[in-house]
């Protein structure tokens, strides 16, 4: 099993090749993460690893599939790792290493169409803030006030730090009283756009701020160019994605597996 980073993660593409997910390509593409393969050179299974996630893919009944599967990094802030197999077999192999460790759970996949977006209703759902409540583009000041707290830290915890979030990370805040409530961010970016992650503080939901979070975020992506790709980890996520302009492809399984 040999260790990969940066652009010599681009030797997994072809082991990658049917994945449409974002977070796959950050890594393949060498913006960030960190992968693992059986060979430097022409592997023939492979795990990626952004942040919690886990991707495996290739041929799941290679010898190295299950050392690949039974390793996971140990210097991460995260309590759970989502392990993502590509197939059948993977998830098999998931089951047969972890076993009653690993809790099965369905995301759902979010289509990746390129002209789906209403600019004029985004921007009605971006202003729909309750009163007392503000948006702001995540700043130097509100890149600290994110990293604070576990709730909100997915908005730049991805970026090796403030001035490199500043400089290719792109995300908005919520603000009520001085004070961060809810963020819609890039969790991850890539060659043609960003991944979105977004929280509310549980003392705020319900008001529409995560829509009205999001839907600037989208809007700003657009002004640039850049897709932003989004992925669900619940219904309640499937039907804000829906409301905004997106459509869902599929679900999928995964695993949730505690660490800590």
């Amino acid at each position: 099993m040999v260790y990969l980073k940066g652009k010599d993660c681009a030797v997994l593409l072809p082991v990658f090749k049917n994945t449409t997910d974002t977070c796959v390509q950050t890594v393949t593409q060498g913006h960030m993460g960190e992968a693992w393969a059986d060979n430097a050179t022409e592997p023939h299974c492979g795990k990626i690893v952004l942040g919690d996630f886990c991707f495996f893919d290739g041929d799941a009944e290679h010898p190295s599939a299950k050392e690949l599967v039974a390793h996971l990094p140990l210097d991460t802030p995260f309590t759970d790792w989502t392990l993502v197999g590509s197939d059948e077999k993977w998830n098999r192999l998931i089951e047969e290493v972890w076993g009653e460790r690993a809790r099965a759970i369905t995301r759902y996949a979010i289509k990746k169409e390129g002209d789906v977006f209403c600019k004029e209703k985004l921007q009605n759902f971006a202003g729909m803030l309750p009163d007392g409540y503000t948006i702001r583009q995540i700043d130097a000041e509100l890149y600290d006030k994110v990293m604070e707290k576990p709730w909100s830290w997915d908005a730049c915890i991805q970026f090796e730090g403030k001035e490199d979030y500043l400089n290719r990370g792109l995300g908005f805040a919520v603000v009520h009283e001085g004070e961060l409530v809810a963020q819609a961010s890039s969790y991850c970016i890539y060659g043609e756009g960003l991944d979105i992650t977004i929280s509310t503080h549980k003392d705020h939901r319900q008001k529409g701020l995560a829509k009205a979070c999001v839907s600037t975020l989208i809007l700003a992506c657009l002004e640039r160019g850049w897709y932003p790709s989004w992925d669900a980890r619940t219904l309640i996520s499937v039907a804000l994605a829906e409301q905004l302009g997106y459509h869902m492809d599929r679900p999928y399984r995964t695993y949730c597996l505690r660490v800590k």
